[in-house]
């Protein structure tokens, strides 16, 4: 067994160590200040940038292309729902017309067949004609309300005003 008390390192040996050896890199300072500057020129990028740039160009062409075709479509929608509304309604006017006309005939046929003047026949056309009349108009009347409900929706507006005592939460959605 040899001695190995040689080799313990004494508060002594440490101070005798560190003042022998005061140089780099055991002098145990701290380092110095140090800056690092990287700057980078993309000389030859592979036309990835020219790619994007492209890319972006188009996407923006295609969405002002669709936004313009929508402005088109709901300008159609609208000019289209309108036309019909208008027509409708002059629709509406002529069997309003009709009905009063088939109101008086029958007014007619009536009283010339109480009068004796009349076959019955000819009430009956009478009649038959008013309730063609009325279907007409109701047809007529359901249209036009068709239409303008095309025509809101078109819009996105509600167009008609509300009935008294009507559904208030209607105007509100």
């Amino acid at each position: 067994a040899q001695d190995c008390s040689q080799f313990v390192l004494t508060p002594e040996t440490e101070r005798q160590i560190l003042a022998q050896n005061s140089l780099f890199p055991f002098d145990f300072t701290k380092q110095p200040l140090s800056v690092q500057l990287t700057l980078r020129l993309p000389v030859f990028s592979g036309f990835t940038r020219q790619r994007q740039v492209a890319q972006a160009q188009a996407v923006n062409r295609d969405a002002v292309h669709s936004r313009r075709a929508e402005e088109l479509r709901v300008q159609t929608a609208v000019t289209q729902s309108y036309d019909d509304l208008v027509t409708y309604y002059r629709s509406l006017q002529i069997q309003e017309r009709n009905l009063e006309v088939a109101a008086e005939q029958l007014e007619l046929a009536r009283e010339r067949y109480t009068f004796g003047a009349a076959a019955f026949l000819e009430l009956l056309d009478a009649e038959d004609s008013m309730e063609q009349a009325e279907r007409d108009h109701l047809a007529a009347v359901y249209d036009f309300h068709q239409a303008m409900w095309a025509l809101e929706a078109a819009v996105g507006l509600r167009l008609r005003p509300l009935e008294a005592g009507g559904d208030e939460d209607e105007a509100s959605s």
